[in-house]
This record gives structure tokens, sequence and C-alpha cells, in this order.
């Protein structure tokens, strides 16, 4: 059986039997660099080729991420040029074992920087909520459980039961009002309370469903008893807080009602 020929003597070509190996440090480096560079640079441009076109102030590959990207792939290049001086392997070999422990670690950082962007970005949009409930002296009621003054009809689900999972809610049976679906995400997001508008208030049971229907003419309500008293809610699918502020703001605009917001536990 022959001897393996190597890149650096310029074999004329490859069958079963001779494998073309390298083993000059200039070129061990050069495959430590750009497997280095594929791991830090892959997850960015992936990302970029998802963006919309619109979202012109989303910044996915900055100067800074590609000068650092450039000296991380420096760093394995001379890492595996030191670890594999003068051993002849194949590109291919010497290629997958410095792409395994940069991608690690250039994926861990990737969602690490996604998820505090995330919490930043959460950050500010509850900091502008706050000033505008505060603006519009908008409150946010907080209850417990929550149970329905009158019976709604049930929605129907085209949805075969194992596609619709329909969370538990302390607002209980479909008398309440729409549940969000859920569906399998696997990317990170944020996971919020959920909202709905309070339109009115009443003293007692008879009273709020009384409201209620008459609010009904106008605007879907619900009458529900809460820890709070009895409140009268618009019907529908909980939302986020942001959402629930600005149907709260629009129904006061439109229907002239003192309305607030309710958070669901």
């Amino acid at each position: 059986m022959p001897n393996p020929a190597t890149v650096d003597a310029f074999p004329p070509g490859r069958d079963q039997h001779i494998h073309a190996t390298v083993s000059r440090p200039v070129h061990k480096f050069l495959i430590g660099f750009i497997a280095g560079l594929c791991a830090a640079m892959f997850p960015r441009v992936t990302a970029l080729l998802l963006v919309s076109d619109v979202q012109e102030s989303l910044q996915v590959l900055s100067l800074g991420y590609v000068l650092v990207s450039v000296l991380f792939a420096t760093l394995i290049g001379a890492i595996i040029m030191i670890m594999e001086w003068n051993l002849a392997k194949e590109p291919r070999t010497t290629f997958m074992a410095a792409l395994g422990i940069p991608a690690l670690i250039t994926g861990s950082v990737n969602t690490i920087d996604t998820t505090k962007a995330l919490e930043q970005q959460m950050a500010e949009n509850q900091a502008m909520v706050h000033q505008v409930e505060k603006l519009h002296d908008i409150n946010v009621i907080r209850s417990g459980d929550i149970q329905p003054l009158s019976l709604l009809e049930r929605a129907p689900h085209s949805d075969p039961l194992w596609l619709t999972i329909i969370p538990v809610a302390h607002a209980a049976d479909d008398a309440f009002t729409t549940q969000p679906r859920y569906r399998l995400n696997p990317s990170i997001q944020a996971a919020p309370s959920r909202y709905v508008v309070v339109l009115d208030k009443s003293n007692s049971k008879e009273a709020a469903i009384a409201r209620a229907a008459e609010l009904s003419q106008r605007i879907p309500a619900q009458a529900i008893m809460s820890e709070q008293g009895f409140l009268i809610i618009k019907r529908g699918s909980p939302v986020d807080r942001s959402e629930a502020l600005l149907e709260a703001l629009r129904i006061r605009e439109q229907f002239q009602l003192q309305a607030d917001i309710l958070e669901l536990q």
C-alpha cells in the first residue's frame, strides 16, 4: 500500500488508496482561520438572510462584530497551527477539528447577545407603556381568580385537538373569553402577562350583567366577578400590555368610557 501523499508535494490525484494531507504550519493556520471565521460569521449571516428589507434599523452584522470575528478566527488558526505543527492530516479532518469548539462558543455568545437585546427592548417598551399609562391615568387592575357571570357560546375550533392546546386560565371556561392558542415556537421570545380591557365596574352581579348587556350593543362585553368586585370587560383574546393599553385609549376616545386594563394572573 503506497504511502500517503501530501498537498505540500502537489500530488497528481486522489483515489481510494491515496489521501491528500497537509502538514505545513501556514496551511494549518489558513484552515483554522477559515473554520473560525465560518463559526463566527455563519449565525449572523443566516440571521441577515431572514431579516426583512424594511427593518433597516436592525443591525445584524456590524463592523465591530466583523473585526472581532477576524480576531477570533486568527486565534483559532494560531491554535490549530500549534496543535498540528508538521502533523500530516487531511484538510477536512483539520477543518472539522477547528470548527467544533468555536461553533459551540459562538453559538452560546450569539444566544446570550440575543437574550440581552430582547431584555433591553422589553425594558424600554415597559418604560414607555408606564409613561403612557401615567399620562392618560389608566389603571392596571390586578386580580386573582376571575369568574364569568354569564355564559357565552363556545367559539368553534376547526383545528384538531392535538394541534390546539388551550392553556388553563383562572378566568375559567368558555364563558370568559377566547384564550390564545399555543403555537410551537422554538425561538427566543418574551412571555409577558396577558391583559384585557375593563369597560366599567358595578356594585352587584345583576347590575354588572345588565351593564354588560347594554355595552354589548356597541362593544362585545362580558361581566365577570373578581377580587376587585364586579367588572365589565371587552370580550376577546387576552393581549399583551401595550396592545391592551392602545385598545383602552381607543375605547376612551371613541366610546367615552373610562376604560382601564386588567392583568390576568
